[in-house]
């Protein structure tokens, strides 16, 4: 009898490790993505913007890079590490892109990024198409 009681703890406390993880990724992924899609996504609103919104993007962009590299290493224990590493090697660049006003491989590198998070987030997200 104990050992199905142990059994019952097992299984709670596993189910509710995966749903606070779950939980977590989902508001990760939420915040890095509002962060990312703030940034501008078209050549003619890089080549049209002031100094100030120069800084302000520049800053955005760097909010999300330390963002994700203060997360990274927990990424790599419940995440696919390559993908998680190669998220991060493509937001680095971008933000050094966009303050040298390379603006064509700035867009490159933020829109990989953005797809490499999107699919991140549909395959480690909790549904029956993961599990199964």
């Amino acid at each position: 009898m104990k050992s199905v009681y142990a059994c019952v703890a097992f299984f709670v406390l596993l189910t509710a490790l995966i749903t606070v993880n779950t939980m977590y990724l989902r508001n990760f992924f939420e915040e890095t993505q509002n962060l990312i899609d703030s940034l501008p996504d078209s050549i003619e609103q890089l080549e049209n913007m002031t100094s100030e919104q120069s800084k302000t993007y520049t800053s955005i962009l760097e909010q999300a890079v330390d963002k994700w590299r203060s997360k990274e290493r927990y990424m790599d224990v419940v995440l696919n590490h390559q993908t998680a590493g190669q998220i991060s090697d493509k937001l680095s660049p971008a933000f050094e892109y966009l303050k040298s006003k390379d603006y064509e491989s700035y867009l490159a590198t933020l829109s990989e990024a953005k797809l490499l998070i999107k699919r991140m987030r549909q395959n480690e997200s909790l549904s029956l198409d993961t599990i199964f």
